[in-house]
């Protein structure tokens, strides 16, 4: 009883740790045709028919796996991703790069590989200082005000809100809600 029970359990993990979707048979028509798996090391590969799938290496047999709606996978850092989300960190050196769709997560590239990585909650990323920081902290604008009388101006990245200039200190002020700022009338406007 104790043997079945143990078989069972460790049947259970294996399952729960296992890809969900793959296949449990190998795609019949991949192998030695479109794409073979045969001399590959164990992995995802690109589908180059289909960037809505990838293909799963294992033991040299080749398993088709979808992404998600609307997905793609980026072959980069191995994950289906939303198509404004891949970034590649092929020729660039190891560190930290903003994530041009989403200023509040980052990339963090590590010998050609691209990991995504979020800022805490209402932060953005700041790659001048390479942190996340407050949308609205002096070290986030640090150089827009430089040289400025201390006012307000307009914000060249967002018209939605608007800089604060305090001396030399530039803060970020959200205008409310689908309102932008008119720097000739000082206010947020509709």
């Amino acid at each position: 009883m104790c043997k079945l029970t143990l078989t069972a359990a460790l049947c259970l993990i294996i399952a729960c740790l296992g890809l969900p979707g793959i296949e449990a048979t190998p795609v019949p028509g991949y192998t030695n045709n479109a794409f073979s798996c045969v001399g590959k090391p164990d992995g995802l590969y690109p589908n180059p028919s289909d960037q809505h799938s990838f293909f799963y290496c294992v033991y040299g047999n080749v398993y088709l796996q979808q992404c998600a709606a609307n997905l793609i996978f980026d072959p980069a850092i191995n994950v289906c991703v939303y198509p404004n989300f891949a970034f590649s960190c092929i020729g660039k050196p190891d560190g930290q790069y903003p994530n041009p769709s989403d200023q509040h997560s980052f990339f963090y590239c590590v010998a050609g590989k691209a990991f995504l990585r979020q800022c805490p909650a209402n932060l953005v990323y700041n790659s001048a200082i390479q942190v996340c920081a407050y949308p609205d902290s002096p070290v986030n604008n640090a150089n827009d005000c430089y040289g400025r009388k201390d006012g307000q101006y307009t914000n060249p990245r967002d018209q939605h809100s608007f800089l604060s200039c305090v001396a030399g200190l530039t803060y970020v002020m959200q205008c409310p809600a689908n309102l932008v700022y008119v720097e000739a009338e000082n206010k947020c406007l509709y």
